[in-house]
């Protein structure tokens, strides 16, 4: 099932920006193309997955999906205690 993209933006949103680093330097190392605005990060982030998951299918793009989600509910569970 497709992830709910706007449910995602709003939980990444309320990550702080060493927490989004985290997630970037895993998963996404080169593809920022230089965002610095939280903002931009999350949107540079969030349109990164939804390219992997319609168009990089067969490459493994929704299985990635899927890692990227599970790192970031660790980092929340590690906030949250």
């Amino acid at each position: 099932m497709e992830p709910d993209w706007r449910e995602l933006s709003e939980r990444l949103m309320r990550m702080t920006m060493r927490q989004l680093r985290k997630v970037g330097g895993r998963w996404f190392s080169g593809m920022m193309g230089g965002a610095s605005a939280k903002g931009e990060y999350v949107q540079t982030m969030v349109g990164q997955m939804r390219y992997w998951w319609l168009s990089c299918v067969e490459e493994g793009g929704r299985e990635r999906v899927g890692n990227v989600l599970k790192t970031i509910i660790e980092i929340e569970e590690v906030a949250n205690g």
